[in-house]
């Protein structure tokens, strides 16, 4: 089944920005805030009419590349999606924007994990939610109720 359509992933996109800024001025993500996170770039991709290459790997545990400057992970994201949505067009769904975008989606949920990697209980409900999404798919994922678009149909 078809899921591209462009406007709505500009718009899910936008959403999914403030929601980052959000977390970014409260100082603190939970693994639900990471899990919309995830979920909700796993949708503005299908609705860009992209695959699913990344989810896989959010799943690892992997130490991600240090930081070169005084940003933290959380604001280099919300720069390469803001990046990224104010290129997002016909032809440039999966250019160098959308990689650098989803290259620092990666890095910050491997930053995540390793910040959560010493709470048992914490760690495992993560890995279980990662789990269940991949099992899901992406039908089963365009039918969570993500955004607030999602919630009007």
């Amino acid at each position: 089944m078809g899921y591209k359509n462009l406007a709505l992933a500009l718009t899910d996109l936008d959403e999914l920005i403030d929601t980052l800024d959000g977390y970014i001025k409260r100082s603190g993500f939970d693994n639900d805030g990471v899990m919309y996170l995830i979920k909700g770039w796993a949708k503005v991709n299908i609705l860009s009419g992209l695959n699913l290459d990344s989810l896989p790997y959010w799943r690892m545990k992997r130490t991600p590349p240090a930081l070169v400057g005084k940003l933290k992970r959380s604001q280099v994201l919300s720069r390469a999606l803001d990046d990224y949505r104010n290129t997002l067009g016909p032809g440039t769904e999966s250019g160098d924007y959308f990689r650098r975008a989803d290259e620092a989606m990666l890095n910050f949920v491997w930053d995540y994990r390793l910040h959560i990697a010493d709470d048992v209980n914490q760690e495992t409900d993560f890995a279980h939610k990662i789990n269940a999404l991949i099992a899901e798919g992406r039908d089963g994922l365009m039918k969570d109720e993500v955004f607030k678009m999602d919630q009007s149909i």
